[in-house]
């Protein structure tokens, strides 16, 4: 099959129109002598087992932290094989790691609902508590709460508490010795765990030390970073690397209430801003919305600009400068500023514009930082499968090409209208379907894999709706009035599109004669059909079904395509 005509998608009127689219420089290093234990033995010697079932057995009911008893014997009933305390420990508290306030962490996690900011405790200038709330801390940067920071490692790592004391007292300009247990128990609140559950837990994980050196050794690094940024003026720490969607939107919403407070900070952006920018397009989108609404669809911004015309005369900055879309001239910046110093009175109504700008992106457009979909408003959808996505960034390396993850087989379906974005952006996603276009046109194969799995991830939908509801998502399984309404307008769906024959028959597979756009073009009916439902959620269900059904193909596994024909 030959995918052809891949665009961008940007639906409503049109319905759709795109497509397929060791660390060694560390504080502390392991001694690995041939005589040492290994992790077993040495549990054994102590008298700790080591398989999740003997665990259960040996620690006691009361010394297990809420929750983790519970999940240990379901994983005993389901597949213990392989599995320790540390498994089960860290796929609970892993979501410690992605929160950015002590407010997120308590709503994640009520057993921290006690847990006292650091910021609220008295603690003298010269202790290791007031070195770090004074910024003079070498291994905890005062930007988070030192209080989540403690948490993240102890009970988000695993870290043990000697291991964490010993961290601090030796990159620490703290003289006497610090007394951990009593700042987190004492001073913070943090809870802390038994003794025996502790020492089984670090025990457990076979990879402790390593993981230990390497991610302290990163912090250090990271402190030392986030140190010299806040000496360079960073209103927001903005770290190296890959980002999280969760820590993505936080360093977002930071630098926007900066934005807000400062609105002329944003037209001198730091090369660090900048490159954040560049690599979150959602929020570099978010930020062009927000400030064409500010300057033209607000009186405040209006009547600066006014002004601001005037001042620059033949400098005048383009509308694109305007939105951040293009990068003024330093001549420009340099009027812009002394326009700012000159006219206090301005700064001030722009303020209030850019605030107006941000809630306008927020209550309206509702673009939102990590691409999610916002109830009733827009949906956003996959239509390749992260095989896909993940081969044609492999492709583009090889020849020297950057593409954005992002944009791949990405689609956007709106209420209220046609889904707007920068032209900027456009023609980013333009470039990108060049690239996704190039790579299928030279690997029929996967254009063949991708249609078969769009197709069957569409019966699945299908089947699930009518005999297995307790695979759906939770906007359906939760609504018999959700799930009669989205199998009747399938039922309908595929009655009146030309797939009807190939779906509702399950006609061979890979798809042969059928064009891929028509495919497409009913997954998006299906999206539009799940937002105007508000049933966000099918994006994501049926994104995953894409994968698992395309992995089926790559394995050639006919049992399980066959499971989902049934």
């Amino acid at each position: 099959m030959k995918i052809s005509n891949i665009n961008l998608i940007n639906t409503q009127k049109k319905n759709i129109q795109n497509t397929n689219k060791k660390l060694n420089n560390t504080y502390f290093q392991q001694n690995t002598n041939s005589f040492l234990p290994t992790t077993s033995q040495f549990l054994a010697f102590l008298g700790y087992p080591t398989s999740l079932s003997q665990t259960y057995e040996h620690l006691k009911s009361e010394e297990y932290p809420p929750e983790i008893k519970s999940m240990v014997e379901k994983t005993l009933k389901q597949n213990p094989q392989g599995k320790t305390l540390y498994d089960v420990h860290f796929s609970k508290y892993k979501g410690v790691l992605d929160c950015y306030s002590l407010d997120d962490l308590k709503e994640k996690y009520p057993e921290f609902e006690e847990v006292q900011s650091a910021y609220d405790v008295n603690a003298r200038p010269d202790s290791f508590l007031g070195k770090v709330l004074s910024g003079e801390s070498d291994i905890f940067p005062n930007n988070e709460d030192l209080t989540l920071q403690l948490i993240k490692l102890y009970w988000g790592q695993g870290f043990s508490l000697n291991d964490l004391a010993d961290y601090v007292e030796k990159n620490s300009s703290t003289q006497e010795k610090t007394k951990l247990y009593y700042t987190m128990h004492n001073k913070l609140n943090i809870p802390l765990m038994t003794r025996q559950y502790a020492k089984v837990l670090k025990l457990s994980n076979k990879n402790y030390y390593e993981k230990y050196s390497q991610e302290l050794s990163i912090k250090l690094k990271e402190a030392a970073e986030a140190k010299k940024q806040s000496q360079d003026g960073e209103p927001v720490i903005i770290p190296r690397g890959p980002l999280s969607a969760a820590h993505r939107l936080h360093i977002s919403q930071g630098l926007k209430r900066y934005y807000q407070e400062n609105p002329d900070a944003i037209y001198r952006q730091t090369n660090r801003q900048k490159e954040f920018y560049h690599r979150s397009l959602e929020e570099r989108e978010e930020m062009s919305v927000a400030m064409d609404y500010a300057w033209n669809s607000t009186q405040e911004g209006r009547t600066v600009k006014k002004y601001l015309t005037k001042f620059m005369k033949k400098n005048e900055p383009t509308q694109k400068q305007l939105i951040l879309e293009e990068e003024m001239t330093q001549e420009q910046r340099n009027l812009l500023k002394e326009f700012w110093d000159k006219n206090p009175w301005a700064k001030d109504k722009f303020s209030i514009a850019s605030k107006k700008g941000w809630e306008f992106v927020k209550d309206e457009t509702n673009v939102k930082f990590n691409g999610k979909s916002v109830s009733g408003l827009k949906i956003a959808f996959s239509i390749s499968s992260t095989k896909l996505v993940k081969n044609i960034l492999k492709w583009a390396k090889s020849m020297g090409i950057t593409v954005s993850p992002e944009r791949i087989g990405k689609g956007v379906i709106s209420k209220e209208g046609d889904y707007l974005e920068s032209e900027v952006l456009i023609n980013e996603a333009k470039r990108t379907n060049a690239i996704y276009q190039s790579y299928i046109d030279k690997h029929p194969q996967e254009a063949d894999k991708e249609a078969t799995a769009l197709q069957l991830a569409m019966i699945s939908l299908k089947r699930d709706l009518e005999f297995r509801q307790q695979n759906l998502p939770k906007s359906l399984k939760n609504s018999k009035e959700n799930i009669e309404t989205l199998n009747n307008y399938l039922e309908e769906l595929f009655k009146t599109n030309p797939l009807y024959e190939t779906i509702m028959g399950c006609a061979r597979l890979p798809i042969n004669g059928i064009k891929y756009l028509d495919l497409v073009d009913t997954y998006s009916k299906i999206m539009q059909m799940a937002l105007f439902m508000d049933c966000l959620d099918i994006a994501d269900y049926t994104s995953a079904k894409i994968d698992e059904i395309r992995g089926y193909l790559d394995d050639n596994n006919q049992r399980e395509i066959n499971r989902i024909l049934i």
